[in-house]
């Protein structure tokens, strides 16, 4: 009977089942070699607590390194975008202008094209116009200049007689 105890009692212990744990004693049953082991396990976990909890301070050390570069690096992106989109801007502005300046210009020589060709067609047949006329009445002689200073003061003349008339 107490071999079946002791394998019953030694399956309970070994066995993975939940409902035979130790833990379901309110008072769980103590040896030295759990108080020893306890101990040396208590010391192994602060030591590897210890060296653990240096680690992770080194990796938390590191990684606030690392993120106050990247912050850094952040801001400096940032800054230099900034810079790049107000040059962006003032180049925007200035190739508007000049587009607008071009585009002026064009405007202008292509009004002065079509007055040149406008003016070309007009003296064409003007000049068309002049050799018909002389065509049909012959050519004339050129009048001295002074026949229209002549004319003009005959009109003056004229004018002035009628005005001592009419008073």
């Amino acid at each position: 009977m107490s071999q079946q105890l002791n394998k019953a009692f030694h399956a309970s212990v070994t066995s993975q089942d939940k409902d035979l744990c130790l833990d379901k004693f309110t008072n769980p049953p103590r040896t030295m070699y759990d108080e020893i082991g306890q101990e040396e396990q208590q010391v192994y976990l602060s030591l590897k607590s210890a060296q653990e909890n240096n680690d992770w301070k080194s990796l938390v050390y590191r990684l606030q390194a690392e993120n106050a570069t990247l912050v850094q690096s952040l801001h400096e992106t940032n800054t230099d975008l900034m810079h790049a989109r107000k040059e962006n801007e003032e180049l925007q502005y200035f190739i508007q202008r000049q587009q607008d300046s071009a585009n002026t210009r064009q405007d202008q020589l292509l009004d002065l094209i079509f007055q040149k060709q406008f003016l070309i067609q007009e003296n064409k047949a003007l000049s068309d116009s002049q050799k018909e006329m002389d065509a049909y009445f012959g050519k004339h002689h050129q009048r001295d200049p002074l026949f229209k200073w002549r004319s003009c003061v005959h009109a003056l003349i004229a004018i002035q007689r009628f005005n001592k008339i009419l008073i």
